[in-house]
């Protein structure tokens, strides 16, 4: 069922808040949350800088679509897959901190400048390496969940160019912006890397790192 991308993030939010965060983050079971939550950040950035979209989350794990976009009433399949800093394990991190009142990661958005191009590049070639035999018809979502401030697109266009007749287009959301990396005439263009207002009104809202898993769990536990 399609549903409008801000009643999805409603609704994601609160099915992750009831979930402790060292489960969240360890328990595969939870994964489709954490997609859920990227489609709904992607959709409400599509509708505010493109056009309005609906959002259909996948949940069979065997399907190699996430979700699915419908825009101007045709269907685009889209793959989530999320990358982070270096050799970073989440989980551990997350377990080991569930009987901390207060949680907080070491901010290094100075590496994240340096080698987020790199870090984007080998998660997106991991996924080539699968050799989806529908790739030309999917769209890539890549979830960007490291520190950086100065990320340039047209520095990342350039390094993720060899993959650029694979996807059918390649997208990049952080926790509260989005751009275009490839795309195409039917799906638009976003020039740029565009703040999405909903997500930055949370990030305020939270006083949250803009950097941090789902702004540190839904937006400070």
């Amino acid at each position: 069922m399609f549903v409008n991308p801000h009643d999805l993030l409603l609704q994601t939010e609160k099915d992750m808040n009831s979930v402790p965060a060292h489960i969240l983050f360890n328990d595969s079971r939870h994964q489709k949350l954490l997609e859920n939550w990227c489609a709904a950040v992607f959709g409400l950035g599509y509708n505010q800088f493109i056009k309005p979209c609906t959002i259909e989350p996948i949940e069979s794990e065997r399907d190699s679509v996430d979700f699915r976009a419908n825009i101007d009433n045709k269907i685009y399949n889209f793959q989530i897959t999320e990358t982070m800093k270096g050799n970073r394990t989440r989980g551990c991190e997350f377990k080991d901190a569930k009987d901390r009142p207060f949680f907080f990661r070491d901010m290094q958005p100075e590496l994240g400048n340096e080698k987020g191009y790199d870090w984007v590049f080998e998660i997106i070639k991991n996924k080539v390496k699968k050799h989806y035999p529908d790739a030309k018809n999917l769209n890539l979502l890549v979830y960007i969940n490291f520190e950086a401030t100065d990320l340039r697109r047209d520095m990342l266009i350039d390094k993720l160019r060899p993959f650029q007749d694979i996807f059918s287009s390649i997208w990049v959301i952080t926790s509260y912006k989005i751009c275009s990396i490839f795309s195409n005439s039917s799906l638009g263009d976003i020039n740029g890397w565009g703040p999405i207002k909903e997500m930055q009104i949370r990030h305020i809202k939270s006083g949250a790192s803009p950097h941090s898993d789902i702004f540190t769990r839904n937006y400070q536990e």
